[in-house]
């Protein structure tokens, strides 16, 4: 199936009562996603990502306690110009995108990659403002323009933001605006 395969319409339903059925169709299509399908498919999107950094986090682990010199120098050098990262992040877009040549994606995003930061550019991601703000949505379904320090400290590390403002704006009254959230993610 590709990424094709959800843009397109399957069937159209009009509902002539309200069930449960047809709310949580309305959910998924307030927070941007067609149906179900739509949204299980991308969630599978985020448990790669998640078992990747698992992974990852599971090799920064045996690589931070080095047996050798060689090993130590070696765990300093990916940790420094986060080559586990990289990784997850191109593994990430190949999964997403399923080109039909992988390496020439690979090379192409990396190129992407290197032009954004030579010119200031946004990086090549998966999560775009659009997808931000359909996760903001889901998060707050009634609309009232803010969600809770939990939520957004959630939404975040589950997008795998682990580094973000633990005292954002909103945090005494525990309503985070979706302004500071999607800045944030």
């Amino acid at each position: 199936m590709t990424t094709m395969d959800f843009l397109e319409p399957k069937s159209l339903f009009r509902p002539t009562h309200w069930s449960k059925e047809v709310e949580n169709a309305y959910r998924f299509q307030l927070a941007g996603y067609r149906d179900e399908t739509e949204y299980k498919a991308l969630r599978n999107v985020a448990q790669i990502l998640a078992e990747n950094r698992t992974t990852m986090a599971h090799s920064r682990k045996n690589l931070g306690n080095p047996q050798n010199q060689l090993e130590q120098t070696a765990a300093d050098y990916l940790r420094t110009h986060r080559i586990h990262d990289l990784f997850n992040n191109i593994s990430a877009s190949l999964v997403y995108n399923k080109p039909e040549d992988p390496k020439e994606f690979m090379i192409d995003f990396l190129e992407k990659l290197k032009k954004a930061q030579s010119s200031g550019f946004a990086h090549p991601s998966l999560i775009q403002d659009n997808d931000i703000n359909s996760i903001f949505r889901m998060l707050d379904p009634v609309g009232r323009g803010y969600v809770s320090y939990a939520q957004y400290a959630s939404a975040l590390e589950a997008l795998g933001i682990t580094q973000y403002n633990q005292t954002p704006t909103g945090i005494k009254d525990d309503r985070i605006s979706q302004e500071v959230f999607c800045r944030e993610a």
